[in-house]
């Protein structure tokens, strides 16, 4: 990436979920096989440049057998270094730095002698097959572009590393580490976005802490600067009017590393975030018993739960859903994916939380996805687990009313205060629209109450999406049946 390109990028930021863009909005358009000799020295034979991963897996066989007929020239180990070097495909000398390298499958930070019985073959078919893998490995059109024009880091000109230094992170796909919790394991899980989520763990450190990085921004598209914007004010919001315990911490900073497993190399800035503890909703209630998700359910913090109802109000949330939210063994919650918000340019949806009714996201839940997008007739007969997290299940007399932290109303009085501008300033806004999405909210919640301002307050649910005020169900038996017998499937649909 051009100097220019860093710093069109240059905001500051922490966890590990970076917007990685070359390699996440679509991977190398060069792939190569190679192997390891018999003294642990790098052979590298280039495979070539596919259109699509279907045409990478045509060329397996073929990249297969260009490999061993390669290694058979190699020949022995008694074949001179001389010989080996003339060739240009086995890598005799020290360590190269990872800026030598197409692909580097092992990357340290500081340089060193090379491993003489490095335990590792590089597999070009598994690296092949993984391009077939939606969104990780697809080039997007717009990213094929910066590609083209040179303005993504082409390295397909240079040979691949078994091993070189010269990076600060481990990066690895989220997807591909487990966790446990209550003694069942758990894939690490990205939520319900369509980018690459990598954990990342610094090198040269003795406790490297795993954190995450999300998308890469480079090249900066619209639309990954907006999210990058967007998560850098929600944390400023979050700062402000005291969210720190459901929102993890965030912020920018530089990303230096290979892809484990992968070899592709990865330095520009992105976004980190703090680990979120526990699994999201979503997966914890797919993969258990529904009594153990209803025991699980019935811990849910109901304080954290307001809290998220009323960080996701005053924000705009729209995208609040089963995926996002993180639960841990002792009922303890996290918000993810926080940046469709303050009525950003791509979302307009007003607010959208399964934690709020009148959105579209919480009828879901009570009378089905198909129902509400009308693909069906016919609505749940018993709503859906996710139900038990209405905020109106944990609020004290069933609403909240004008019963705020005290942190958060001073917060909102003060952007109630301010001027379109000093708020776009103070939390780096991208425009007056946001801004006001903002004020508006505050006001609303402070002079008339979260209900009234959930239902009438702007910035505004489009009528299509604009639902009534479900009956709650705030608990379930061990049939999975909503334990309140006055409980029933209210069909209505907007508009009204």
């Amino acid at each position: 990436m051009t100097q220019a390109m860093r710093s069109t990028c240059g905001w500051h930021c922490t966890l590990v979920s970076v917007a990685l863009a070359s390699a996440i909005c679509g991977f190398y358009t060069g792939l190569y096989a190679g192997s390891i000799d018999s003294e642990g020295r790098q052979v590298r034979l280039d495979v070539g440049f596919f259109s699509s991963p279907k045409e990478a897996v045509l060329q397996e066989d073929t990249a297969q057998a260009r490999l061993s007929k390669k290694q058979n020239e190699l020949g022995s180990p008694e074949n001179s270094a001389a010989q080996r070097n003339k060739t240009g495909e086995v890598r005799t000398e020290e360590m190269p730095h990872v800026e030598e390298c197409g692909l580097c499958f092992l990357c340290h930070k500081e340089k060193q002698p090379l491993s003489e019985n490095l335990n590792m073959t590089v597999n070009g078919t598994e690296i092949m097959r993984r391009m077939q893998k939606p969104s990780k490995w697809r080039m997007k059109p717009e990213d094929e572009a910066f590609f083209k024009a040179g303005l993504m880091d082409d390295r397909s000109h240079k040979p691949n590393c078994t091993e070189c230094y010269g990076c600060d992170h481990n990066l690895r796909a989220s997807s591909e580490s487990t966790l446990t919790m209550l003694e069942k394991s758990y894939p690490m899980e990205s939520g319900a976005s369509s980018v690459w989520v990598l954990t990342a763990e610094e090198l040269g450190v003795d406790e490297p802490k795993s954190e995450i990085v999300k998308r890469g921004f480079a090249p900066c598209q619209e639309h990954s600067m907006e999210t990058i914007r967007n998560t850098a004010a929600v944390q400023k919001i979050v700062e402000d009017c005291g969210f720190e315990d459901i929102v993890p911490n965030s912020w920018i900073a530089p990303v230096n590393g290979v892809i484990e497993g992968v070899g592709y190399h990865i330095n520009w800035d992105g976004m980190w975030f703090d680990l979120a503890k526990g699994v999201s909703v979503e997966l914890f209630l797919r993969k258990n018993p529904a009594a153990v998700g209803i025991e699980l359910l019935r811990k849910a913090n109901s304080t954290q739960v307001t809290n998220i109802a009323l960080f996701d109000l005053l924000t705009s949330q729209c995208d609040r859903h089963s995926q996002n939210i993180f639960i841990d063994g002792s009922g303890q919650l996290t918000l993810i994916d926080n940046d469709n918000c303050l009525s950003s340019k791509k979302y307009k949806c007003g607010v959208d939380s399964m934690l709020l009714p009148t959105t579209e996201e919480y009828a879901i839940h009570q009378v089905g996805y198909g129902y509400v997008l009308k693909h069906t007739t016919k609505p749940r007969k018993q709503p859906a687990l996710q139900t038990m997290l209405d905020y109106r299940c944990h609020a004290p007399g069933g609403k909240i009313g004008k019963k705020y932290p005290p942190r958060l109303k001073r917060c909102m009085e003060n952007i109630s205060s301010m001027t379109l501008e000093e708020i776009t300033t103070t939390y780096g806004l991208q425009d007056f629209e946001q801004a006001e999405a903002l004020q508006s909210r505050s006001k609303a919640m402070l002079e008339r109450g979260f209900e009234w301002a959930l239902e009438f307050s702007p910035p505004y649910k489009p009528s299509t999406r604009a639902f009534q005020w479900y009956k709650p169900c705030c608990d379930f038996n061990i049939h999975g049946e909503c334990a309140d017998e006055a409980w029933h499937t209210d069909a209505r649909l907007p508009p009204f």
